[in-house]
């Protein structure tokens, strides 16, 4: 499950290619009643979709339901945003700014090609809405939305100084929640 969906994330599944279960199966040494039950939960992150008498794709947004997913984004993770700053937790503010120190320092960031991802606790959005203080919205953005957003998200980051941009931007917002 994990490997499969670190691979859809990354774009070593490219968005809306076919998956072959006979094939993931032999790539992963798995079988494949193992492999459908990592679908199924990769269906749940809407990060596959099934097509009767075709199979399973990875999902691929068109762009109004790009919008539509960063309009949400941008609405919720500013809300968890809010909450934090009103929190001003030292513990999440220290943390905010060691990862953007590792985003800065990272080798791919440092030769423009893109810009430092991690999953979890290393990811500046993740760390910032698990320390936002409300349940209901960490389980829709790091439960429900966040692969999906993530797989976009390390796919535009190859976009020319877009890495720069996004390390400018997170700047920001540590000042914004801090101050």
């Amino acid at each position: 499950y994990h490997q499969i969906q670190t691979a859809i994330v990354n774009g070593d599944l490219p968005a809306g290619s076919k998956i072959s279960e006979t094939e993931l199966a032999k790539i992963y040494g798995i079988s494949r009643g193992t492999l459908r039950e990592a679908f199924s939960r990769l269906e749940g992150q809407k990060l596959l979709q099934r097509t009767a008498h075709v199979g399973m794709r990875v999902v691929s947004l068109s762009l109004q339901q790009l919008i539509e997913l960063y309009q949400i984004r941008a609405n919720l993770e500013g809300l968890a945003c809010r909450l934090a700053a009103e929190k001003k937790d030292p513990t999440m503010i220290a943390q905010l700014n060691d990862i953007l120190k590792l985003h800065a320092e990272d080798e791919a960031f440092k030769a423009g090609q893109a810009y430092y991802f991690q999953e979890g606790q290393d990811d500046f959005h993740y760390c910032i809405i698990k320390n936002c203080g409300n349940a209901t919205l960490e389980k829709m953005l790091c439960d429900e939305l966040y692969h999906l957003i993530r797989m976009y998200r390390v796919q535009f980051s190859k976009t020319p100084k877009r890495a720069q941009k996004a390390l400018h931007e997170h700047l920001h917002i540590l000042d914004a929640i801090t101050n």
